[in-house]
């Protein structure tokens, strides 16, 4: 049994890399699919606030509802398909209470519903898709271990590399996206799983850095350390607040999918 741990953590770390890898160039084909379809539907590579900005008044309302609605039927439809699948469905549910296998089909309908939001000016964020897309991957990794049965646990590990990889590509933080895959989705903060969550991070970090030109994630953002206790102070209490406004955002927007539902 410790041969049998031993050979399955040394074949998740070297699909680590070639899932952090996979996971980078999903999250940029949605992020230029993305910009692609801005310069299709509005002739601009501006972002989209600047763009409805010039629009007329009609345009605004017209874009936002045609988007909403396309995103809303395939939202309504990977429900759907999620209620008979009867899995786990989200990347955090398949790693911590399942066996890291994604579903295919409803992961891209849901996708495709966040692109639609997004490229007709919701404030949809494509960071939940893009993680996603990336989880895919290293649910769908192949491995010969894996078929051979009894490799679930390793199923889940690639699925999380996979989600880790992602959130370092969205936020080029892949030591942050490795410790909070470990803590948040696992639990616990064990060497053998934050060493293959690693990996993927900065594969996928090194990646989509290559295809962004290695340039900051936000530029000019060049802001000295101020260390005085007046500062430190309005800090603690930013944090007190932020703490506060998302636990009332998370509690209406729970109440607000219950009344909708």
């Amino acid at each position: 049994m410790r041969l049998r741990f031993l050979e399955d953590q040394e074949v998740t770390l070297f699909a680590a890399i070639p899932v952090g890898i996979l996971a980078a160039i999903a999250t940029t084909l949605f992020k230029e699919a993305l910009e692609g379809a801005g310069v299709v539907i509005f002739s601009s590579h501006a972002d989209v606030v600047a763009v409805f900005a010039t629009l007329a008044l009609a345009w605004r309302v017209v874009v936002p509802a045609v988007g909403g609605a396309l995103a809303g039927g395939l939202l309504v439809l990977a429900n759907r398909l999620a209620g008979s699948h009867g899995g786990a469905s989200d990347y955090m549910e398949a790693v911590a209470n399942g066996s890291g296998r994604l579903p295919v089909r409803i992961t891209l309908l849901r996708a495709l519903s966040s692109f639609f939001s997004i490229v007709s000016g919701s404030s949809v964020g494509k960071e939940g898709a893009m993680i996603q897309l990336a989880a895919l991957c290293g649910s769908l990794f192949p491995s010969t271990r894996l078929e051979r049965g009894g490799g679930s646990n390793m199923r889940r590990m690639l699925t999380a590399c996979g989600a880790a990889a992602g959130l370092a590509t969205v936020y080029h933080t892949p030591f942050s996206a490795a410790v909070f895959v470990a803590e948040v989705v696992f639990g616990a903060l064990a060497v053998q799983r934050l060493m293959p969550l690693f990996l993927a991070s900065v594969a996928g970090a090194m990646v989509s850095q290559w295809h962004g030109g290695l340039q900051p994630l936000y530029p000019g953002l060049d802001i000295a350390p101020d260390l005085r206790p007046h500062i430190l102070l309005a800090a603690a209490a930013l944090g007190v607040a932020a703490g506060i406004a998302g636990a009332l955002f998370m509690r209406a927007a729970g109440f607000a999918r219950s009344r909708f539902a």
